[in-house]
């Protein structure tokens, strides 16, 4: 049996040699080959629906606490992040990517995403969870200036910063989300941070 891919080429082949004839009994006999690989191909799964694609934005505001006596926190800020959720035919929850993220805190620090680098995670529509994993760049830290820390962000757990537990809370009706992290092991002198997100998308994909 043929795969996919070979199927697609033979397609392709038959379909660039169908614009080149003229002969109308030949032209017949190659839609009926193509007619031929188009079962094959439904038969097998090959003709699945393109990925469906919801862009969002994210607008909140972001509290960050460190371990560092210098910026020990809570700091405030606020953040905007564009989100791309992506679904496929054979997948009830969506891929996630973050295309640009921009964080700026009343401490003077900023942060955005790593150079060539993007958010990736997945959200469930069922239940409004979302997950991922934010490659961040932070930028003017006391006597530090400015480290990368990867975090993983969730909805559907919580961290416990030196004020005491932040809980995360999963997408509602309205688009209203608190996405919670920390990481540790940050810059030269192994830090520890967490965040708290909380805000809402202007869209995302319904259960």
């Amino acid at each position: 049996m043929a795969t996919c891919a070979e199927l697609a080429t033979e397609r392709k082949i038959l379909e660039n040699i169908l614009r080149k004839t003229g002969d109308q009994e030949k032209r017949q006999q190659i839609l009926d080959k193509i007619d031929d690989i188009e079962q094959q191909q439904t038969a097998q799964g090959c003709l699945a629906p393109p990925p469906v694609s919801i862009q969002a934005t994210l607008n909140a505001t972001v509290t960050l606490w460190t371990d560092n006596s210098l910026l020990p926190g809570p700091k405030p800020g606020q953040i905007t992040a564009v989100l791309i959720f992506t679904n496929h035919a054979d997948n009830s929850k969506w891929s996630v990517s973050i295309d640009s993220l921009s964080a700026t805190f009343k401490s003077g620090v900023t942060a955005r995403l790593q150079d060539h680098s993007f958010g990736t995670g997945i959200f469930d529509p069922s239940s409004g969870s979302l997950n991922v994993d934010v490659p961040l760049h932070v930028e003017n830290i006391p006597l530090i200036g400015s480290v990368d820390a990867k975090i993983h962000v969730t909805t559907d757990s919580s961290i416990a910063p030196p004020p005491g537990q932040v809980t995360g809370s999963t997408v509602d009706k309205g688009g209203n989300l608190t996405l919670v992290g920390a990481a540790s092991n940050i810059g030269p002198f192994n830090n520890e941070i967490w965040l708290a997100i909380v805000g809402t998308l202007s869209d995302w994909p319904r259960g």
